[in-house]
């Protein structure tokens, strides 16, 4: 049995990797660094002055395992209660960690192009996982389609559905697969 996951599925992978016997594993697109560090990064990318300064106390409160009450309506959607005990399972895990407990075949696979995890998630990964093989696809952003780090070129990737995923990330997996079984 082959684990894939994608995104955060790929931490979700790797969990369960370590849940029992698997033949291998691929990582797509997923972090390589805690969760609330890499939210931390988006964020600021985005916001600023004490926006920016209340998402990174509602972070530290919990990262610190305390959910927060009160949240401005700017941040509401990402930190409303309803989501803040999802927050606090995911802010745990440390994917590098994870990944170098996984003894079956590896891959990781990363576009060059992801706006949401960068470049630096899948080195964090495969310097955790020396011996996997690590495939960096160029022009693929983080929902597997080809997009440009322009802003207008990521948001038609994630919106329109016409857009194939890049057939190249099929082709790679497709023969490594075909290679480590």
């Amino acid at each position: 049995m082959t684990f894939a996951g994608h995104s955060e599925g790929s931490l979700i992978g790797m969990l369960a990797a370590q849940r029992g016997p698997v033949d291998a594993f691929v990582s797509i697109a997923g972090a390589g660094r805690p969760a609330a560090e890499l939210l931390r990064e988006q964020l600021a990318k985005h916001l600023s002055g004490p926006l920016l300064a209340e998402a990174n106390a509602i972070l530290g409160s919990l990262e610190a395992g305390k959910e927060v009450a009160e949240v401005s309506p700017e941040l509401y959607d990402l930190f409303r209660p309803s989501v803040q005990p999802y927050l606090l399972s995911w802010f745990p895990h440390e994917p590098a960690a994870l990944i170098a407990t996984i003894t079956a075949p590896t891959a990781i696979v990363h576009g060059t192009t992801d706006a949401q995890t960068s470049v630096v998630d899948a080195e964090l990964l495969a310097a955790a996982a020396p011996d996997a093989a690590l495939f960096r696809i160029e022009g693929m952003n983080h929902v597997l389609k080809a997009a440009t780090l322009d802003e207008m070129s990521q948001l038609q990737a994630y919106f329109d559905r016409s857009l194939p995923v890049v057939p190249e990330l099929f082709a790679r997996l497709v023969a490594w697969l075909n290679e480590v079984r």
